[in-house]
Parts: C-alpha cells; structure tokens; sequence
C-alpha cells in the first residue's frame, strides 16, 4: 500500500514536472516567434524609410564642418541639449563616412536593448537566462512598436529618445551593485549624459536620485548622520551634483533663450493662470492615458508574462504586496507629471509627443512590476495558459500588420525613389525654371485605436503613418534637400 502510494506521488511529480517543461517551452516559441516578426517588421520599416528633413539638414552641417563646430553652433543658437548634439554628431558623421543609414536605428536599438538586459539580468537572479533575455526582447519591440501617435523609427536624430529610459533605468541598478571603481565611474558617466541630453528628462532622473536618497535614509533608521557616514551616500551626492551640473550648462545654454525670443517668444511660452496650468496638467495626463489605453491589450500579455516570471522570485522576509503597488504607482505618477511639465509650462497643454518614448517605457514598466508582483503572491496560479493565448494572438497581429505594412511602405519607398530619380535627371543641366515634384504617397498604417474608431464609423478618425516626416510645401524643407543633393535649380510641390 505505501508502495503503491510513493509510486502514484513519483507519477504526479512527473507528469506535473513535464507539463511545466511543455509550457516553458510553448511560451519560449511563441515568445521567439514574436520577437522574429517584431524584428522582420523593422528591417521592412528601415528598409523603405526617408531621411527626415531635419536630418537631411544636420547631414548638410557636418559634411564640411566638424562635429564641435556642429555642437556649438546648436548650443549658441538652437538648444543647449549638447550631449545629444554631439551623439547627433557622431551618428552623421558615421552615415556620411559609411554612406550607410539603416544601422544607426539598428546601433541604438540593441544598445537600448543591452542596457534593460544588463538591468534584468542583475536584478532578476533567480529566473532562467533564456526566458528572461527574450522577456525582455519582446518588452522592447513592444514598447518600440507601441508608442501611441508618434512614429520617429526614421528619425535619425531622435533615436536618442529610445534611449532615456533604458539607459536610466540602468543607472539606477548601478547604484544597488557591488561598489568598485569601474561602477563608480560608469554612474558618474551616465549621470553627465542624463544631465546634457534633454532638459525634459533630467527632472525625472534628478527625482529617481532622490528616491534612492529616500531609500538609503530609511536604511540609515532615517537619521542624517548616519546616512553621511553611509559610503554609498558618497557616489550618490557626487552623482546628483554632476547632473545637476550638466542639466544647467544644458538648461542655460544661450540656444535655448535665443530661440524662446525669435518672433517675440509667441511659440514656446504661453501665460496662463494657476487654474489654467492645472487644467494643462489634467489634460495632458489624461490624453496620454487615454491614447495609452488602446495598447493595453498588448501590455496586458507582458504583464502576464511578468507574472510567470514572478513565481521564481522567493521573498526573504514577508512581503507587503499593496505598499509595494502604492509606491510604484505613486513614483509613477510623478515621472509622468515630470514629463509633461515642460509642455504645459510652454504650451498649456500636451505639447510635443516625443515624450510618449519614455512614458510609455515607464507606463509598461509599471504593469509589468505589478504583473511581477502577481506571480509572487499566487504561485499556483496558471499564468502560462494566458501568456500562451495571448502570444499567439500577438504572432497573429504580427503577422496581419506585415502583410498590410509592407505594402504600404514599398509604395512610399517607390514615391521617394522616383522624387529623386526625377530630380537627379536634371542635375547636369542648366535649369532656370524651377522643378515641380509629385508629393509623396503617404505610408499609411494600422493601429488599435483607428481600427476600433473605424469600426465603428467615428469621423474624426486621423489614420497613422509608418514614418515621422514632412513632404509640405516649405522653402525649408526643400532648401536642405537641395543642399544635400547638390541641385542647382528650385524646386516646388505641385501641391503648391
């Protein structure tokens, strides 16, 4: 009898043992499977872009002018972001010595990559290596693919804003890593390219400074002395002092008030009351939740899937699950605030969505933490059945916007080749009238939220475009396209 029973109890452990090893390999697959698509869409997309017209611009700068003239020239009459001009300048400087665009996308894309994987992987010791490393793939094609309204996969000087998150994400692990030299210089690296980089974001990690502050204090039984003796207090003040140093050179920067008083400052300052700010904050809040709110079909599957990696995790001590969500939510909310303080400051309202790189990074972080926390609390929960549906719903999505992009974007790469083939036929002759061009086609998209208001027949419908860029009949635009390409003749869209 008691043979019998240890027999059943050996074939249960190994039925339950190869069930679990079926689905970890289920969700391995579907989760490469994805990643494979994610990676095939943006060949497709990189393959078939157009420069943008402020590129094509900065290309002109730096073919005969060097990459400091470059950034003193943006720092004394553009903006003061001079970490990010000079990271501008070597991109140009390599696409124009190469003759080759498509890696510069590729280059920041894996170093983005790399810098959440290093995070990960310091953090997360108890998961397997490989689901961890394609977990945190697919979290960044996802956030790459979803960010809502604002498509600058094809602007080469922006790619830096892929960056912002990752790369502060990874400097504040740093901080909870095994002092040594080699660490102590990397923080003081990062934080001087946080500080000089964009003055929209420095805040945000200027706030993440302080809560580590806040955390070593609660450690130090929240007395100030003991903290001053603390030796990690020591990298973090010097730290804190360096990007408060850069975030000034960058905030003061004579560019930044030269352009504020072009045209009397009517475009970047708007004077609005106390109630009037806060409405701006309500607003812009709301509206970046709201576009958010679509994609969380797609973040929910991430959540998921944080979850199942949330059952490796063993907590030493007892776990406060709803002081955890408190924190997290309350941290934030206050990146989020941080975020669109400088738009509504200038603006009255949501201003530039570029910042949708890094909220949207903070925003799917932030459920993927509470996914992880709910893989810790319910263990025995089959997370694995939901992460499996929802992973093949996602191949299957993958798979439609392949085939609907791919033909959108072939016949935009077609329009462009055939703007420049045209423009090129007259390029050794002596041309007096100016040229007219066919404006291009514009390389449509899909996405959830002109689907559903599609569906159900909503007018006021804008449809997305695969590329951020500008075929509008400015003088600018076409001046630096004629620079670039050396045409000696005007030219003008027939639009005009």
């Amino acid at each position: 009898m008691k043979k019998n029973r240890i027999h059943n109890l050996m074939q249960l452990y190994i039925l339950t043992l190869t069930q679990k090893m079926k689905n970890k390999i289920i969700i391995s697959l579907l989760i490469i499977a994805n990643i494979l698509f994610a990676i095939y869409y943006l060949i497709l997309i990189f393959n078939s872009q157009l420069t943008h017209y402020d590129d094509i611009n900065f290309m002109w700068e730096l073919k005969n002018g060097s990459i400091f003239d470059y950034v003193k020239e943006k720092y004394l009459f553009h903006s003061g972001r001079f970490v990010a001009y000079f990271i501008n300048g070597l991109t140009f400087k390599s696409m124009i010595f190469t003759g080759v665009r498509w890696f510069i996308p590729v280059f920041f894309h894996i170093l983005g990559i790399m810098l959440f994987w290093l995070t990960a992987k310091r953090v997360l010791t108890k998961v397997p290596k490989f689901l961890l490393f394609n977990t945190v793939l697919l979290f960044y094609f996802v956030y790459v693919l979803t960010i809502p309204d604002f498509a600058i996969i094809n602007w080469y000087c922006a790619q830096g804003y892929y960056l912002l998150a990752p790369l502060l994400i990874y400097f504040i692990g740093l901080f909870f890593t095994p002092n040594s030299k080699f660490r102590n210089c990397l923080i003081m690296f990062c934080a001087f390219v946080l500080g000089g980089i964009h003055e929209i974001f420095t805040p945000i990690a200027l706030f993440s400074l302080s809560v580590i502050l806040l955390f070593y204090l609660s450690e130090n039984d929240f007395r100030v002395t003991k903290l001053l003796k603390d030796k990690r207090f020591k990298i973090l003040f010097f730290s804190g002092l360096l990007m408060l140093l850069a975030f000034a050179l960058n905030f003061f920067a004579p560019g930044n008030w030269y352009r504020i008083n072009l045209d009397g400052g009517g475009d970047f300052v708007t004077h609005l009351s106390v109630m009037g700010w806060l409405q701006g904050y309500f607003k812009a809040i709301g509206f970046y939740h709201y576009l958010v709110a679509f994609y969380l079909p797609y973040y929910l599957i991430l959540m998921m899937l944080s979850a199942v990696i949330g059952k490796y995790f063993i907590p030493k001590k007892q776990y406060n699950y709803k002081k955890a969500i408190l924190i997290s939510f309350t941290i934030y909310i206050f990146c989020i605030i941080l975020s669109v303080f400088p738009n509504v400051y200038l603006w009255g309202d949501i201003g530039l969505q570029r910042n949708y790189t890094h909220t949207t990074f903070f925003t799917m972080l932030l459920l993927a933490f509470w996914g992880f926390l709910l893989g810790c609390k319910f263990k025995n929960f089959k997370f694995e059945y939901l992460v499996s549906f929802g992973l093949l719903i996602l191949c299957i999505i993958n798979v439609v916007n392949i085939k609907q992009d791919s033909v959108s974007s072939h016949n935009f790469k077609k329009s462009v080749e055939n703007r420049i083939e045209f423009l090129d036929s007259f390029k050794n002759q002596s041309i007096e009238q100016t040229i007219e061009i066919e404006p291009l086609i514009i390389p449509y998209t899909n996405d959830v939220k002109y689907n559903l208001f599609h569906l159900i027949r909503k007018s006021n419908n804008s449809r997305p475009v695969l590329y951020y860029y500008s075929d509008l009949p400015n003088q600018y635009y076409l001046n630096v396209l004629k620079r670039l390409y050396g045409y000696n003749f005007e030219i003008k869209l027939k639009s005009e």
